[in-house]
């Protein structure tokens, strides 16, 4: 039904640090996506919704993502088939989420919405993944990866 507000390779901390200390931010590759990457997202199907970007107002504001303005030029409409390129400076100042359009929640049992979202990722994200029920055919606990 949506997606909530969140960055993808960097933290409010992170832009905080970069804020009041000048910290570089792309110096650490900490999350599985490569900093300093593009993010494609395609998204298709047969109702609208938007996707918000949000920014904090002031530079001591930067930690509390809930207080983030989001003005109404920076929802971008999600139509059938739309292409996004997110760049690594959009994760890192602006945060994101999806939803429907306020005051037109889709009804209709037939409506959906996906997006494949395509990240270029570093060696951190090379994993095991087990399908068995037993890891909810999530990453496989290290003791199961061979060494």
């Amino acid at each position: 039904m949506a997606t909530g507000r969140h960055r993808d390779a960097f933290s409010a901390w992170e832009l905080h640090e970069y804020y009041t200390t000048g910290e570089n931010p792309f110096a650490q590759n900490q999350y599985a996506q490569n900093k300093g990457t593009d993010v494609l997202i395609f998204t298709m199907g047969n109702t609208e919704m938007e996707m918000g970007l949000s920014f904090p107002e002031t530079k001591a504001g930067a930690l509390d993502r809930t207080r983030y303005r989001q003005p109404s030029q920076l929802r971008i409409p999600l139509i059938p088939s739309t292409l996004l390129v997110y760049s690594p400076l959009d994760d890192l100042f602006f945060c994101h989420e999806v939803a429907f359009p306020p005051n037109r929640p889709s009804s209709s049992p037939s409506a959906y919405r996906v997006a494949f979202v395509f990240r270029w990722l570093n060696e951190s994200a090379e994993r095991m993944y087990d399908l068995e029920l037993a890891y909810q055919r999530r990453h496989a606990p290290d003791a199961v990866e061979p060494r």
